[in-house]
């Protein structure tokens, strides 16, 4: 699969925390890479935990479900991530448990 178009996008967390993200299209979906190193503070930093993964170029993108299949849905996932990873950072709750509450009321699902 190739890339069909690109953007970037920079954002700061509540907490000021800075990260650099690109939206790339691939077909009919978009991934959200992370550019930007991320100190997670000594809590466990893993792909599965950080809600990650690494694609054929080992390259870092956001993982979620759905999947966007637009650039503004590419875009709030990348917010939405980032204030999810700024929380994890700061009170240790899984990105998966936020995902989980905000969007499955509490039912258990990974993004």
């Amino acid at each position: 699969m190739f890339i069909i178009t690109a953007e970037y996008l920079n954002l700061r967390t509540k907490d000021g925390l800075a990260m650099e993200f690109a939206l790339a299209q691939y077909g009919d979906i978009w991934r959200v890479y992370l550019l930007s190193p991320i100190d997670y503070k000594g809590r466990p930093d893993d792909l599965y935990i950080t809600c990650r993964q690494c694609d054929e170029h080992g390259l870092i993108y956001i993982c979620w479900y759905p999947p966007p299949l637009s650039l503004e849905v590419a875009e709030a996932v990348a917010a939405t991530w980032a204030e999810m990873t700024a929380t994890y950072i700061r009170t240790g709750e899984s990105i998966c448990s936020q995902y989980s509450r905000a969007y499955y009321g509490g039912r258990g699902h990974d993004p």
